[in-house]
C-alpha cells in the first residue's frame, strides 16, 4: 500500500502532442512550464530569464529554446560551463534540434520536453505503508477524520505532512467539499491576511475587486494552514478569533460572516518552544491542537523507502507520458542505503529525475542522482516530548559536534536543540 490507492485512482487522457511542457528536474524539486507554439524560452541564473536556474554552474544568460511550427531548437548562448544533450556538450551559438522526450542538462539540472498529459490528482485515502510508525498514524487518522476536531501535523520539512492532511480530509464526512491550502510562510503579513480572511473592494491599493478569502471559499470543507508557525502575531490573534467564533471579517469590512470549516495546521517548527520564546500564542496553539499527528522523518521509517519509490515511479511515468521502467536491485540498494535528509520530497524528486534519465525499461543505480553522502542511522532512541540529556549528548557525539545534524537525527529543529543545550547546561560543541 502507498499514500493512495494508485494507480487506479489516477486517470489521465492521452498525451496531447500539440501541447508541450518543459520539465525542470532540480535538486530542490520538479517544475513545469508550458512551451509556446512559436517563440522562445530563455534559461539562466539571472532573474529576467523565463526559466531561472539556481544551479551554480549556470551562467546568467545560459541557453535558449526556440520554438517554431515544425521544430524545437536549443542554443547555448556561450555559457561558461556548457549545455549537454545526451551527454555531449553543445557548440556555443549553434542551434541544434531537440526532440520531444530528449534530455539536456545544465550543471546538475535536468530538462526534458514532454507532451501535456491531463492527470487527475490522486485521492489520498490511505497512508498505510510498511513501517509501524506510519501504520500507527494511519490508524489514528481513521478515528480522527470522522470528527471535526482541529488537527496539528508536526514533522520535518518534506516528511509528508501535506499528504497526511489530504488523508484526513479524504476520509472525513467533508470529503465531497473543498480542501484548500495556504502556505503561511509564502506571503507578507498583509498578503496572508487577505488570503485567509478575504478583503472588500477598495480595502487597500490594488484591491480592485472583493475577495472571499480561504475560509469563506472552503465552506463545508477543510483548510490546511501549512507552516502555521510562520504567522505574524497580529494574524495569530485574528485567527484565534475565527477559531473561537467561527466567523470571518474581511479586510476593510465590518460585517462578520459565518463559516463552516474544519481546520488542519502543519509546521516543521516546535511550537511549544516558540510559545516559550513568545513567538507563538499559547491559546492559538491549544485551539489548533485538538489532536497532534507527528510525521517521522523518512530515515526513521526506512522500510517505507522502496514502497514509496515504486509509488512515485508509477505516478511519474503517467505524468511524463513515459513507459514504466523497473528499479534494478542496485538501484533499490542505493535508495534503501541513503538517509534522505530531504525526506519524502527528496525521494519523489529523485525518482522523477530517474524516470527521465532511464534508458530502456530499467532504472539502474547510475540514474539515482543522490548528491550527498549516505546518512548513517545512529541508534539514538527518542520519544517525542521526552528528550533527555543522554540523547542529546549521544546525537552530538555521533554527528561530530554538528548541531544541525544532531538536531536532524533527533527530529527537532536546530533552535530546539539549542534550547535543550541551555536547559541541560551543556557546552556548545565544536565540530570535529
Amino acid at each position: 500500500m502507498g499514500f493512495d490507492d494508485a494507480p487506479e485512482t489516477q486517470q489521465s487522457r492521452a498525451p496531447d502532442p500539440d501541447r508541450l511542457l518543459l520539465y525542470v528536474f532540480a535538486p530542490s524539486g520538479t517544475t513545469s512550464t508550458p512551451a509556446p507554439r512559436e517563440g522562445k524560452l530563455t534559461l539562466g541564473r539571472a532573474d529576467d530569464n523565463d526559466i531561472v536556474i539556481t544551479d551554480v554552474e549556470a551562467s546568467r544568460a545560459h541557453a535558449e529554446l526556440r520554438f517554431t511550427r515544425d521544430a524545437v531548437r536549443l542554443v547555448d548562448l556561450g555559457s561558461s560551463n556548457g549545455t549537454q544533450v545526451d551527454g555531449q556538450r553543445l557548440t556555443a551559438k549553434v542551434a541544434v534540434p531537440i526532440k520531444v522526450g530528449q534530455v539536456f542538462t545544465i550543471g546538475g539540472t535536468v530538462f526534458s520536453l514532454r507532451p501535456f498529459v491531463d492527470v487527475a490528482p490522486p485521492e489520498a485515502t490511505t497512508l498505510a505503508l510498511i513501517d509501524p510508525a506510519m501504520t500507527e498514524i494511519d490508524a489514528l487518522i481513521e478515528r480522527v477524520a470522522r470528527t471535526d476536531v482541529s488537527v496539528l501535523i508536526l514533522g520535518p520539512t518534506g516528511a509528508g505532512k501535506e499528504l497526511v492532511a489530504n488523508a484526513v480530509h479524504a476520509r472525513s464526512p467533508r470529503a465531497s467539499g473543498p480542501f484548500l491550502k495556504v502556505n503561511c510562510a509564502a506571503f507578507s503579513e498583509s498578503m496572508v491576511e487577505s488570503e485567509l480572511f478575504g478583503h472588500e473592494k477598495g480595502a487597500f491599493t490594488g484591491a480592485d475587486v472583493e475577495r472571499p478569502g480561504l475560509f469563506l471559499s472552503a465552506q463545508g470543507g477543510s483548510v490546511l494552514l501549512d507552516e502555521v508557525g510562520e504567522l505574524p502575531p497580529r494574524i495569530q490573534a485574528k485567527l484565534l478569533r475565527v477559531l473561537e467564533n467561527r466567523e470571518v471579517v474581511r479586510v476593510g469590512g465590518t460585517q462578520p460572516r459565518r463559516i463552516d470549516v474544519r481546520f488542519l495546521a502543519a509546521t516543521h517548527r516546535e511550537l511549544r518552544d516558540d510559545i516559550d520564546g513568545g513567538a507563538f500564542r499559547a491559546d492559538l496553539y491549544h485551539r489548533l491542537n485538538g489532536i497532534t499527528l507527528r510525521v517521522p522523518a523518512l530515515r526513521d521509517r526506512p522500510r517505507d523507502i522502496i514502497p514509496l519509490a515504486e509509488l512515485f515511479l508509477r505516478r511519474a511515468t503517467e505524468r511524463f507520458a513515459a513507459a514504466e521502467p523497473q528499479l534494478t536491485s542496485a538501484a533499490r540498494e542505493k535508495l534503501a542505503g541513503y538517509g534522505w535528509p530531504g525526506n519524502v520530497r527528496e525521494l519523489k524528486n529523485t525518482i522523477e529525475r530517474a524516470v527521465i534519465l532511464a534508458r530502456g525499461n530499467v532504472i539502474d543505480a547510475d540514474a539515482i542522482l543522490i548528491e550527498a553522502a549516505p546518512v548513517v542511522r545512529a541508534p539514538v532512541n527518542v520519544v517525542p516530548g521526552k528528550i533527555d540529556v543522554d540523547q542529546v549528548r549521544a546525537a552530538l557525539e555521533q554527528c561530530g559536534g554538528s548541531q544541525t545534524k544532531a538536531a536532524e537525527m533527533i527530529g527537532i529543529s536546530r533552535r530546539t536543540l539549542t534550547n535543550y543545550l541551555n536547559k541541560f547546561a551543556l557546552p556548545r560543541p565544536r565540530k570535529s
